[in-house]
């Protein structure tokens, strides 16, 4: 699984799952594409899951480009939207790309557009130290501890 695509596993339970959590209270609405190109196997199937809502949209795409949308809808901060691909039957042939697109809006103003080709992380937490590594980091970096070796 990558910020572009992947490949999702063998059963159900082996889904390939991307997902995007809320920073603050907003609107947003979502729009995902899904590209299967080959015409060997049978495709995959995208759904956008929310808690509490559960599936809010599902495309299938099988050798064909699919979108699953979805209306603006509140969201609080911290609630997570789940983009999730699954092989359906067989996991032959089916590696897949999608692109997926957040607008958030706060009252009536559009705020941010997330693109997952963008602003997706390919690992959770890459690139990001928590906030003790941030504290270490901080610290090793001032004269103070230049001499300590």
């Amino acid at each position: 699984l990558n910020r572009r695509g992947g490949h999702p596993g063998g059963t159900q339970s082996l889904c390939a799952i991307r997902r995007w959590t809320a920073d603050s209270d907003c609107r947003i609405f979502v729009n995902c594409v899904v590209v299967h190109s080959k015409e060997e196997g049978d495709g995959v199937r995208c759904r956008i899951v929310t808690p509490g809502r559960g599936v809010m949209a599902d495309a299938t795409a099988h050798n064909a480009t699919e979108s699953a949308a979805v209306e603006a809808f509140d969201v609080i901060a911290g609630q997570h939207i789940d983009f999730v691909i699954d092989c359906r039957t067989s996991e032959a042939h089916d590696s897949f790309q999608t692109k997926i697109m957040i607008t958030q809006f706060v009252g009536k103003k559009m705020q941010r557009i997330w693109n997952s080709e963008d602003d997706f992380r390919d690992s959770p937490g890459a690139g990001r130290l928590s906030e003790w590594s941030q504290l270490a980091q901080t610290l090793l970096l001032t004269n103070e501890f230049v001499f300590v070796d």
